[in-house]
């Protein structure tokens, strides 16, 4: 059996339309009060371009996409910008290791840092 480049082609645009659905409903469970009331064209462009931006980073796999989004949707455009959040964007960039592996340090720096604040604030 043969498979041709379009019937791959067609089955990872499948893929890619299916995981875009599934995302949008993460999002908007996990994000009730940014993504609920966001209608479908303006959260799919969101989810569409929050993916072009994580395979800037070498970011592939749904796991991957699903941690880069979640990020990027929890601390806003801000990621791409803010000096706060420049060494987030050195762990992105950084070559040397997985794309999980850079995800989950984010995600345990950021941790951090909201624990520190509100001892802080205690």
């Amino acid at each position: 059996m043969i498979i041709r480049r379009r019937q791959i082609d067609a089955f990872s645009e499948y893929q890619m339309k299916d995981f875009c659905k599934r995302m949008a409903v993460y999002l908007r469970t996990t994000f009730p009060e940014k993504c609920t009331n966001m209608a479908e064209k303006p959260l799919s462009d969101l989810i569409k371009s929050g993916i072009a931006k994580a395979r800037s980073y070498q970011l592939k796999t749904e796991r991957e996409l699903t941690m880069y989004l979640t990020l990027s949707v929890g601390l806003g455009p801000d990621l791409h910008e803010s000096d706060d959040l420049l060494w987030a964007r050195k762990l992105l960039y950084d070559q040397s290791m997985d794309g999980v592996v850079r995800m989950g340090f984010i995600f345990k720096l950021l941790a951090q840092q909201n624990a520190m604040a509100v001892g802080a604030r205690d």
